[in-house]
C-alpha cells in the first residue's frame, strides 16, 4: 500500500520533465533561442505590455502566449510563464527588424525578419502589429 503514495509524485514530475522537454525543443525548433542568442533581455524591460497575443516561429504556433513591448529603441518580446523554459525575454532593436505586410482574403498578417538571424522568421497579425506600432511611439490608448 505505502508503494501506492508514490505514484503522484513520480507523476507529477514525469509531467513536468515533459512539459519542459515539449517547450524547450518549441523553442529550439521554431528558433526563439537562436534569436535569444543575440536578443536576450533578461527582462530590463518595464514598459507597457500587450499580453495574450498570437504569432508563429517557422512552423511553431504560439497561440496567446506572446508579450509585446515597444519603445522608440526596439521591440520586447516573451512568453507567459508557464512557456518560460527555453523561451527568455528578448529585446530587438528596430534597426535589426525588416517587416513585411501579406493580405490574405480574410486576413492581413506582419512578417518579420531580424538581422542578426535572418533565417528566423516571426509572422503575427497585422493588428497586432499596429498596437505594437503603437507602444512604439507612445499613442497606445
Amino acid at each position: 500500500m505505502q508503494e501506492a503514495y508514490w505514484i503522484i509524485p513520480l507523476s507529477i514530475i514525469g509531467f513536468l520533465t515533459f512539459w519542459s522537454f515539449v517547450v524547450w525543443l518549441i523553442a529550439v525548433i521554431g528558433g526563439w533561442s537562436r534569436l535569444a542568442k543575440h536578443y536576450q533581455d533578461f527582462d530590463n524591460y518595464y514598459g507597457r505590455k500587450l499580453r495574450g497575443k498570437s504569432g508563429r516561429f517557422g512552423g511553431t504556433s504560439y497561440s496567446g502566449v506572446l508579450i509585446f513591448g515597444a519603445d522608440f529603441t526596439g521591440m520586447y518580446l516573451a512568453v507567459n510563464f508557464f512557456f518560460r523554459i527555453g523561451h527568455p525575454p528578448l529585446f530587438i532593436p528596430w534597426n535589426d527588424i525588416q517587416m513585411e505586410e501579406h493580405q490574405r482574403i480574410f486576413m492581413s498578417y506582419t512578417t518579420l525578419t531580424f538581422a542578426q538571424v535572418p533565417n528566423v522568421k516571426l509572422t503575427v497579425p497585422s493588428r497586432v502589429m499596429a498596437q505594437v506600432r503603437e507602444l512604439k511611439t507612445g499613442n497606445f490608448l
